[in-house]
């Protein structure tokens, strides 16, 4: 028979052990690439994603199954909906929502597409990202009547690369949206 005392300690170590393999690759404090995509309904809510697939399904009307709310705290009093996927419903911290946030840094490029008010404007960097959400960026090229219903893509560009074109973003929009 074990004794009280080592069965205690066996418990101990496979909890320690558990706890450690769970926590494992989930420091938040700096993360990948990151991709986001942002949908301003008619119903008055933001909806924000990190896939294409989730967000485009939202844009034609369809809710996500799994999703964090935050009532209030959208720019003018929206509801943000945090579109996740079944494995992200289940975490605590979720990396692109910290990132959203500003809480957690991301190591690789960006990708922002945001749609609102029969436009969609695409973004290289958080903050331009940010920025498109209530405001007409300052620098921008635009393919009026470009967007799968007939939206503006607004392709936004900052102080470094103004007056030059937007190749390169233009063809990162095209692949993720299969144009």
């Amino acid at each position: 028979m074990l004794s009280k005392t080592f069965k205690m300690g066996l418990l101990a170590l496979s909890l320690a052990g558990m706890t450690a393999c769970a926590t494992q690759g989930t420091d938040s404090s700096s993360t990948d690439a990151v991709q986001l995509f942002e949908y301003h309904a008619d119903d008055g809510r933001i909806y924000v994603f990190d896939d294409v697939a989730r967000y485009q399904a939202a844009v034609m009307g369809n809710k996500p199954p799994y999703h964090l709310n935050r009532i209030g705290a959208g720019p003018d009093g929206q509801t943000l909906v945090f579109g996740l996927s079944k494995d992200q419903a289940k975490q605590r911290e979720i990396d692109f929502i910290q990132v959203y946030d500003g809480s957690a840094d991301y190591d690789g490029d960006f990708y922002g597409q945001l749609q609102r008010d029969h436009r969609i404007y695409i973004a290289d960097s958080l903050e331009e990202f940010h920025s498109a959400r209530t405001g007409e960026p300052t620098y921008h090229v635009n393919r009026i009547a470009e967007g799968p219903e007939g939206e503006t893509l607004v392709f936004i560009q900052n102080g470094d690369n103004k007056g030059t074109p937007a190749d390169a973003l233009i063809q990162q929009y095209q692949t993720l949206n299969a144009q």
